[in-house]
């Protein structure tokens, strides 16, 4: 288990850093903390490594508070954007070798080292040089090399980012099964939505070193807690109303929408949220929300069209895997609805 209680940091002569995050991994669980580029994703992860201290707050493993020690006394695996491998040493020397740091014996090391190539689908690369090795081979001798010793947590800092798409794909699959195959608590930093959602059990999200939601996966999808969030996760459209009663809000050009129950008070004006894939195109007539538009422009994007509607000056987009060619209504469901204060 992994928690940060309070944790505060930032670097000298700078407001950049993190904001009292308090945030618990459970043991075994995968989390991604998900943000753009210095939203202190890298800094929180450095914090829990040991690489950085935090000015207040406390770093707990299993309930041990590690914040004062160091990197190398914490026990964690950790595996860097680079991989850091060493090219004179063989895959085996690269995987056995934080087990010859802790002192253990060549024999023993080495046979603990075959078993984990082994688990993770290496065993026959075991004389090769990193610089005989594909990326994925690469990243893959570089998370057995932190899995070997048994850490008590691994730490994934952008471990992706070095490949292309097509390889990026099937190694997120692999990673999921080795992480599912040894049970390790393990914490991922990404800024790719797409990978949060898909690794993780539950996603951190987090801008500007503050934690804005941290939850399952489906509910930071449906259920954001701010329009940063929303705007940070998939694509979404977003539609400025005020609300009538607890089930209906006013808009400028789609007319009156039925919505979920709400507790928003009446008159409030209000931020209306809808992810294009909710959207159906040229709904039957006795539906709820039913508006009419004009398509804009479609986008082929391979397995989804996308569409650009304009609803007097509201423009939606609309995302299905197949859509008709003429588009002269569309409905907003309303569970699929979703209010922000404004």
């Amino acid at each position: 288990m992994i928690a940060l209680e309070n944790i505060q940091f930032h670097y000298p002569h700078s407001s950049v850093g993190v904001h009292d995050i308090n945030l618990q991994v459970e043991t075994g669980e995968f989390l991604v903390v998900v943000g753009a580029s210095g939203s202190g994703k890298s800094t929180l992860l450095q914090l829990i490594a040991g690489f950085l201290t935090p000015l207040q707050g406390r770093v707990l493993l299993d309930h041990q508070d590690v914040t004062q020690l160091s990197c190398g006394e914490r026990g964690l695996g950790i595996v860097l954007q680079d991989y850091v491998l060493f090219n004179h040493m063989t895959v085996l020397g690269n995987v056995a070798y934080p087990l010859k740091v802790k002192g253990v014996r060549q024999v023993e090391r080495h046979r603990r080292a075959r078993k984990i190539l082994h688990d993770v689908g290496l065993e026959a690369l075991e004389h090769y040089y990193p610089s005989q090795l594909s990326g994925g081979q690469q990243q893959r001798v570089a998370i057995a090399r932190a899995l070997v010793f048994e850490p008590r947590a691994l730490l994934l800092d952008e471990p992706f980012s070095a490949l292309d798409a097509s390889r990026r794909e099937s190694m997120r699959q692999e990673l999921k099964h080795i992480q599912r195959q040894f049970g390790v608590t393990t914490l991922m930093i990404t800024h790719d939505q797409e990978e949060a959602l898909m690794l993780g059990d539950h996603v951190a999200v987090l801008e500007q070193g503050e934690l804005l939601q941290h939850s399952a996966p489906h509910q930071l999808y449906t259920q954001p807690v701010s329009e940063a969030v929303a705007r940070f996760i998939g694509r979404t459209n977003f539609i400025d109303a005020q609300v009538i009663n607890s089930q209906r809000i006013q808009t400028a050009d789609l007319g009156i929408l039925e919505v979920t129950p709400h507790a928003f008070t009446v008159g409030q004006t209000v931020r209306a949220m809808i992810r294009p894939e909710a959207i159906i195109a040229n709904p039957v007539s006795d539906i709820v929300n039913r508006v009419p538009t004009t398509l804009v422009e479609r986008q082929f994007l391979g397995a989804q069209q996308r569409h650009y509607l304009l609803c007097g000056t509201t423009t939606l987009s609309l995302e299905s895997a197949s859509t008709p060619d003429h588009i002269t209504h569309v409905a907003l469901p309303p569970t699929h609805i979703h209010l922000f204060n404004r």
